[in-house]
C-alpha cells in the first residue's frame, strides 16, 4: 500500500530584509518549510530489529504505535514490513540570519581606495524550529530519494564573515 511521497508535497520559504540606520545595517533571515511527506526512521528500526535496544521494547508504557511497529518490523523474515517505521518528515526550519554593514564612503575611499565596502556576518543551517520526524534531522538521508537517514549527519551549521569591496 501506498502511505506517502518521499518529496515534500508542500515547500515554502520566508525571507525578510530589514534596512537600520539610514540603509547602513541590513539585517536578512530565511525560513524554510517543507510538508507532507515521509521518510524510514531507520535508526530507530535498525535499534529495534537488530539489537532490541529500543524504547518501544524495553520501556514498559512505551506507545501502542510504536510497539506494534517495533513488533512489525522484528517479525518473520517474509512477513515483516517497515510500515511503521516511516514518519511524517515535515519540518520548519532557519536556514540563514546574516547581518550587513555598509561602510562609510569617506572610510573606504581614504583606506581602502576603494568606492564601496560591506562587510556580511552570516550564519546558515541555523536550527530546525519544528518537526515531526523522531530522528536526527528530517533531511538527513544517504539515498537519492530521501527516504533513510541510517548514518547521515545532519547538514553542517556554518558562519560566513565576507568583506566585498566595489573599485
Amino acid at each position: 500500500a501506498y502511505k506517502g511521497s518521499t518529496l515534500p508535497e508542500y515547500e515554502a520559504a520566508l525571507s525578510n530584509n530589514f534596512g537600520l540606520f539610514n540603509n547602513r545595517v541590513h539585517l536578512n533571515a530565511l525560513m524554510d518549510y517543507r510538508g507532507k511527506y515521509w521518510n524510514s526512521y531507520t535508526i530507530g528500526s535498525n535499534r529495534c530489529v537488530s539489537a532490541a535496544n529500543c524504547e518501544a521494547i524495553n520501556v514498559p508504557g512505551s506507545s501502542l504505535e510504536d510497539q506494534a511497529a517495533a513488533v512489525a518490523a522484528a517479525t518473520g523474515t517474509l512477513r515483516n514490513t517497515r510500515w511503521g517505521i516511516f514518519q511524517p518528515n515535515d519540518f520548519i526550519k532557519l536556514r540563514e540570519v546574516s547581518v550587513a554593514l555598509d561602510a562609510p564612503e569617506s572610510f573606504v575611499g581614504r583606506y581602502l581606495r576603494g568606492r564601496t565596502a560591506q562587510l556580511v556576518l552570516s550564519g546558515r543551517n541555523l536550527a530546525t524550529l519544528w518537526t515531526k520526524y523522531p530522528g536526527i534531522d528530517p533531511e538527513a538521508n544517504r539515498q537519492s530519494n530521501g527516504n533513510d537517514d541510517l548514518g547521515t549527519p545532519p547538514a553542517i551549521r556554518y558562519w560566513i564573515a565576507r568583506l566585498n569591496i566595489a573599485f
